[in-house]
């Protein structure tokens, strides 16, 4: 069975499934037990649930955070532990993040959000020793 690959951050890829419950996560920001999880996932059979969980742990996209006790029963909570932003940043390869940028340039940004590009610029080529 081939898997949709969605995100690359370094090596490390993200299927369908993995990127789905992601975007859960980057959306609440607060921990999630599995409980909760499948209450906004009901597509996810527990099974499923608990195999993307331990995919993403391995990747390092989610963390344990605490755990809870609910009903004498203890369950753990999870935690992304990388920013959406920085996972699409990575996923874009570097033959393509020029051509990324002109076209966001392109497609029409405003004066803030170009002065910020500017500054980002202007600390980078600092940072490999070039005058500005």
């Amino acid at each position: 069975m081939i898997k949709s690959v969605i995100l690359i951050t370094g090596e490390t890829m993200l299927t369908k499934k993995e990127k789905e419950m992601m975007k859960v996560f980057w959306a609440h920001k607060e921990p999630l037990n599995k409980d909760r999880l499948a209450a906004l996932l009901p597509e996810y059979n527990r099974n499923t649930m608990q195999s993307v969980i331990r995919r993403l742990c391995d990747k390092k996209y989610l963390e344990v955070a605490g755990f809870e006790i609910n009903d004498n029963l203890i369950s753990r909570t999870f935690i992304a532990c990388q920013d959406e932003s920085d996972c699409l940043a990575d996923s874009v390869p570097e033959n393509k993040r020029v051509s990324l940028v002109k076209k966001l340039i392109d497609t029409g940004l405003s004066k803030e959000e170009l002065n910020v590009l500017k500054e980002a610029i202007e600390k980078a080529k600092a940072a490999l020793g070039e005058n500005v």
